[in-house]
Order: C-alpha cells, then structure tokens, then sequence
C-alpha cells in the first residue's frame, strides 16, 4: 500500500509489534498510538483507502487481491483480505485480519500464510474477540 501526502504514521508517538513467526506463517498485533483522535481517524480513511486503491494489483503475472468490511469493534474497524491468485488459480500467499480505531488507538490482527483462497470474516472471529477485548479496555483508559 502505497503512503498517502498526509501521512499519519508522522502522528504516531508510540507503539508496540508482537509477531510469531513459523516456517509457513506468521501472525502479527500491533497497536498504534496517535498524537489525537483525529490523527488516528486519518491513518483508519488512509488504511481504507488504500485497500480501495489497491483492490487488485497484478505484478511479474501475480495478481493480489484485496478486501474488507466493515467490523462493529470500537469506534471504527474493517476486516482484511488478501489474496494471491494467477489467472483463475489461488497461489500460497493469503493476508487476513482485522484493524480497529478506539480514540486515538489503532489495532491490527492479522496474520500471513499459505492458504489459496480469499479468507471470509468467519476464518478471523478469535482476532476480533481479540480487538473487542482491547477495544473496551481502551475506552476506559484517561489517556486514550
């Protein structure tokens, strides 16, 4: 995903990146903090809008298609996905999870491997127990 003119990753004054990694996988939390609310919005329209931007990017023959939807976790959250395909074939590569905005927060679920399809929202339900769970306890954090 490309970066946009109003770049809110400069309003970005902490965070903090767990990721497993495996031999054919990888899973990945993150959790973002802005300057403010609206920086945090910002960087949420700039995430979407990319996805939009990017739909469907085909390099060297490989096209990799993205999607998402609304989530009802926090103030705002989309579910992710991403997929790999040549032609009419889904190739090892796939992308799925959720980013969800709570004040000035950002979290993002998601984790990388080697399925073939396009992921649904069914396939990600511990990732947004997971960012419901932050979520409520970032609403009731003062400095958020």
């Amino acid at each position: 995903m490309r970066r946009r003119a109003t770049d809110p990753t400069r309003a970005r004054v902490a965070g903090r990146q767990v990721a497993l990694v495996a031999d054919n996988r990888w899973k990945l939390e993150r959790v973002s903090v802005y300057r403010d609310t609206g920086a945090a919005r910002r960087a949420m329209a700039d995430t979407r809008a990319a996805l939009t931007d990017c739909a469907s990017r085909t390099r060297d023959g490989v096209t990799t298609v993205w999607r998402f939807e609304p989530l009802d976790i926090g103030e705002e959250a989309v579910f992710v996905a991403g997929q790999r395909v040549q032609g009419d074939e889904g190739l090892p590569g796939h992308h799925r999870g959720g980013i969800a905005r709570q004040g000035r927060t950002l979290v993002t679920y998601v984790d990388f491997g080697q399925a073939r399809t396009l992921a649904d929202r069914g396939e990600v339900t511990g990732y947004e127990l997971a960012a419901a769970t932050l979520a409520g306890r970032l609403r009731a954090a003062a400095w958020n």
